[in-house]
């Protein structure tokens, strides 16, 4: 087996699991995720999830770049780093919330824009970056990927 080859593998080593409350798609339901809480992404973003990130004209986050989502079967999928949800919590609902690492802290929190505010900036950003977002609209109850 190559360098290369070994190196592809290590990271799953790294993987953390951890059973939380599924925040992101905002069913509240419990699921089991796997993530490594070092490979994260520096992105733009509207919002102010991290004060040290703060800029005078703009914002950043460090947004988890890969989330897997463990199935019934034991199998994983790709989880979301970030959603847009509208109306899942309730008609007037309209939020981003993302998977990210605040500076200075190792553990990943689930962070959500303000009420009425989703971070479109943020979501574009880890779109074009590669990351996997997903928008939920509530009241159609399907999922936009």
């Amino acid at each position: 087996m190559g360098a290369n080859a070994e190196k592809e593998t290590e990271p799953i080593n790294s993987l953390k699991q951890a059973k939380i409350a599924d925040f992101l798609r905002g069913t509240g339901e419990d699921i089991t995720v796997r993530f490594d809480h070092n490979n994260v992404i520096r992105l733009s973003c509207h919002c102010d999830y991290d004060p040290a990130l703060k800029g005078d004209r703009s914002n950043q986050v460090d947004l988890l770049r890969k989330v897997e989502l463990q199935k019934p079967d034991g199998s994983w999928e790709t989880y979301p780093s970030a959603t847009w949800l509208d109306g899942v919590g309730g008609h007037e609902q309209l939020v981003t919330k993302a998977l990210v690492r605040i500076s200075g802290e190792k553990a990943i929190s689930v962070m959500q824009s303000t009420q009425g505010v989703p971070d479109g900036t943020l979501m574009v950003a880890a779109e074009k970056a590669g990351v996997y977002t997903e928008t939920i609209d509530g009241e159609k109850e399907d999922v936009a990927e």
